[in-house]
C-alpha cells in the first residue's frame, strides 16, 4: 500500500521554559507502528528537551529564545515512513527568583543569604530587600544590597521578610 501521510502540528509560539505538548497525527491504510520526534535544527546555544520522543504525543520545554525546527517521522506496518517538519518558536519570559530557605538564626548573629534564578537569558541583577521586621526592630537592609550573596544581621528576636528581585538581560 502507500505510505503513510504524517500530519504534523502546525508552527507554534510558545513562552521559554514552559512544557507544551505536541500530538502527531498521521493517515494509512495500516497501523502506524513507530512515531518520531526530533529537533533538527535551532538557533540557539541549548537544544530543547523532549518528552518521549518515540511516541505520537510528546512534550516540548526550552530554555532560550529562539526558534526550533522540528520533525515527525512515522512508520507503518508495512515499514513505509512520512516525516513532516514544523516550527516552534519560543519567546521571553521574566526570570524567576530562587531564594533562600527559611533561616533560624539568633538576634546579631550574620547570616549569608544566596540567591539564584532561572531564566532564558542571562541575569544582570539580585537586588535584596528587608520588607517586613518585627516592631522595635532596627535592623538594616541586606548588605550589600546588590549581588547575588549578601548578609543580613537581626537585632531582634522575629520574623523578617526579606525580598529578593532578579533582573535579566531583556528587561
Amino acid at each position: 500500500g502507500p505510505a503513510p501521510e504524517d500530519i504534523c502540528p502546525g508552527d507554534l509560539e510558545v513562552p521559554t521554559r514552559t512544557t507544551v505538548t505536541l500530538e502527531g497525527a498521521a493517515e494509512d491504510d495500516g497501523t502506524i507502528t513507530a512515531w518520531s520526534w526530533a529537533c533538527i535544527e535551532n538557533d540557539t546555544d541549548t537544544a530543547p528537551t523532549l518528552g518521549t520522543p518515540s511516541a505520537q504525543t510528546t512534550t516540548f520545554w526550552a530554555l532560550r529564545v529562539g526558534h526550533y525546527t522540528m520533525q515527525l517521522t512515522v512508520t507503518d506496518d508495512a515499514g513505509l515512513s512520512d516525516t513532516c517538519t514544523f516550527v516552534v518558536t519560543t519567546t521571553e519570559t521574566p526570570p524567576t527568583a530562587i531564594c533562600p530557605a527559611d533561616i533560624t538564626t539568633t538576634p546579631l548573629t550574620e547570616v549569608e543569604l544566596v540567591g539564584g534564578a532561572e531564566d532564558d537569558g542571562e541575569i544582570l541583577r539580585y537586588d535584596w530587600l528587608l520588607v517586613e521586621k518585627p516592631v522595635g526592630s532596627s535592623a538594616a537592609n541586606p548588605s550589600p544590597a546588590m549581588g547575588q550573596v549578601s548578609h543580613f544581621t537581626p537585632d531582634i528576636a522575629g520574623e523578617y521578610l526579606i525580598r529578593l528581585t532578579v533582573t535579566d538581560d531583556m528587561a
